[in-house]
C-alpha cells in the first residue's frame, strides 16, 4: 500500500493590498538556471521525476525529506502497520501551497483490513511523525492532525526573512485546509471501502473516494487500485498528481470564498483574488485535465462533500464568477471623462485621471469590439451547447466587454479575464477555426489597451 497525505493551504500575506518587507515567499524567488533554490527547512527545488511530460507549473517541489522522519512503532492500530517514509515536498501554485507525504508499506504480505475507515483513523491518530532536532529538539511525535499545524509552524518560519528586527506573527494569514489521503493498495490487498463512491475509468484503474468525519475535522480520502498494473505506469501517475490538484483546488476556492463571506474583500488585492479564481476556473473548465475527464470528478467530489459543506462546485463556481464581475463592476468607478462626436473649443478643467477625445468614428476600440461580437456570435450559431454552456460563456463575454468598454482597464487584468473566455471556449466548443478567429478579434482589442 502507498499512500500520499496532503496537507493544503492559503497564504493570504500573497493576497493582501499590503507589502511585506518581513518576509520572502517562494514562488517570488528569482529562478537561476545554474543554481537551484533552496527554502528554509523544505530543502532544495528539484524536478519531479519525467518533467516533460507535466505541465511546467507541475514539474517541480521543494523536497523536504530531511526535516521529517516516520516511527512505525507509534501506529496504534489493532493491526500490524510498518510504514517507510519516500517522500515530503511543499508544492507552491500561486497564492496557495501543498505539502506531500509519500509512505509506502514495507512488508508485502496478504493483508486484510475488514474495515479501512478504522485503518485510516488509526493512521491518522497514530504519532508516527518525528522532526529534525534542528528544527524540533523535544524529540516527540507527531500525529498526522498535529503535523498539519506543525508544517503551518514550519513554513511561517520559513517565511521570516533574516533582515527583519522583528517580525510579525502572520499565524493568521496562513489558512489551513482538510487534508487528503490518496491511497494505492496492491492487487493483492483485500479491503472493504464502506460506503465510498466509484468512478469508472476503464482503464485498469479503480478509483474510490470518501470523506471521512475526525476529530472537528474532515479527511477527503482516495482509494486508487491498479490491478496489475507496473508501479510506474503513467496513467496511474497522472491520475494521481490529478487527483492532488483537484483537491488543492477545492479546498482552496473554499477557504478563500469563506474568507469572503465572513471577512470581506476590505484587506485583499480583489485584482489578485480574481487572478486566483481565473487560474482556478480556467484549469477545472477544461474537458480532461491530466487525461481524466473534470466533470466525472467533480460531481462525485461534490456530492459526497455536500453533506458536510452544503455547497456544490456550480455554487462555488456562481460565487467566483460573481465577484469577479464585482471586481470589474469597481474598477469601473473612476474619474473618465470619454467625449465623442463633439466639438470642444475652449479649455476642459477636470480632475479625471484620463481623458479621451475622439471625433466621428475615429475609437478603433469599437470597431475591434464589433469583430469581437461578431466571431462571438458565429461561435454560438455553429455550436451546439447547454443552457449552462451559453450561461457561463455569455457571462465571461460580458465580464470582458464591460471592463475594457469603460474607465481606464488595464491590459493585464483583461488579458486573465480573456484568457478565462479563450479555456472555456476551448472547453465546450468543438470549433478550431472559429475560436482562432475570437481569439485574434481579442487580441486585437488587448493591444488597444496599457
Amino acid at each position: 500500500m502507498f499512500i500520499i497525505a496532503q496537507i493544503p493551504f492559503v497564504d493570504f500575506r500573497l493576497l493582501s493590498k499590503e507589502e511585506f518587507t518581513d518576509c520572502i515567499f517562494p514562488n517570488t524567488f528569482p529562478k537561476k538556471m545554474s543554481k537551484s533554490t533552496y527554502y528554509r527547512y523544505f530543502g532544495e527545488e528539484k524536478n519531479r521525476y519525467m518533467p516533460n511530460q507535466l505541465p511546467l507549473s507541475e514539474r517541480q517541489f521543494f523536497d523536504a525529506h530531511k526535516i521529517l522522519h516516520i516511527d512505525y512503532y507509534g501506529f496504534k492500530g489493532d493491526a500490524s502497520y510498518h510504514p517507510t517514509l519516500l517522500f515530503s515536498r511543499l508544492y507552491e501554485d500561486a497564492q496557495f501551497f501543498h505539502f506531500d507525504i509519500g509512505i509506502r508499506e514495507t512488508f508485502k504480505n496478504t493483508i486484510n483490513r475488514n474495515d479501512f475507515h478504522q485503518f485510516i483513523k488509526a493512521f491518522l491518530l497514530s504519532p508516527l511523525f518525528r522532526f529534525n532536532a534542528k528544527y524540533d529538539q523535544s524529540g516527540k511525535n507527531y500525529n498526522f492532525l498535529e503535523l498539519t499545524e506543525q508544517i503551518r509552524q514550519i513554513y511561517l518560519y520559513a517565511t521570516k526573512s533574516k533582515k527583519a528586527d522583528k517580525p510579525n506573527d502572520y499565524i493568521h494569514d496562513i489558512i489551513l485546509g482538510y487534508p487528503a489521503l490518496f491511497i494505492t493498495y496492491d492487487k493483492n490487498e483485500k479491503h472493504s471501502f464502506g460506503k465510498a463512491k466509484e468512478v469508472k475509468l476503464g482503464n485498469g484503474i479503480k478509483v474510490r473516494y470518501d470523506t471521512i468525519p475526525l476529530k472537528h475535522s474532515f479527511i477527503d480520502v482516495w482509494f486508487i487500485g491498479k490491478d496489475g498494473l507496473p508501479k510506474y505506469n503513467q496513467d496511474l501517475r497522472n491520475l494521481r498528481i490529478y487527483l492532488s490538484k483537484l483537491h488543492a483546488y477545492k479546498e482552496s476556492s473554499r477557504i478563500l470564498l469563506e474568507y469572503l463571506k465572513y471577512n470581506g474583500s476590505g484587506t485583499l488585492d480583489m485584482d489578485k483574488v480574481v487572478t486566483f479564481f481565473n487560474y482556478i476556473l480556467s484549469h477545472m473548465e477544461k474537458e480532461t485535465y491530466y487525461g481524466y475527464h473534470n466533470a466525472d470528478f467533480w460531481q462525485l467530489v461534490f456530492g459526497i462533500d455536500h453533506v458536510y459543506n452544503k455547497i456544490s462546485w456550480d455554487e462555488y463556481k456562481r460565487q467566483m464568477n460573481a465577484q469577479i464581475r464585482e471586481v470589474i463592476a469597481m474598477s469601473q468607478k473612476n474619474n473618465h471623462i470619454t467625449i465623442t462626436n463633439s466639438h470642444v473649443t475652449g479649455p476642459i478643467i477636470t480632475d479625471s485621471e484620463k481623458i479621451t477625445l475622439y471625433g466621428p468614428g475615429q475609437d478603433p476600440l469599437e470597431a475591434n469590439i464589433r469583430e469581437f461580437d461578431a466571431a462571438f456570435s458565429e461561435l454560438l450559431n455553429r455550436s451546439q451547447l447547454t443552457n449552462d454552456q451559453m450561461e457561463l460563456l455569455n457571462s465571461q463575454v460580458a465580464a470582458f466587454k464591460e471592463y475594457v468598454n469603460n474607465g481606464s482597464p488595464k491590459k493585464e487584468f483583461a488579458s486573465t479575464l480573456f484568457n478565462t473566455i479563450k479555456s472555456t471556449f476551448q472547453y465546450v466548443i468543438k470549433n478550431a477555426d472559429g475560436i482562432q478567429k475570437l481569439v485574434l478579434a481579442g487580441e486585437s482589442i488587448l493591444q488597444r489597451l496599457q
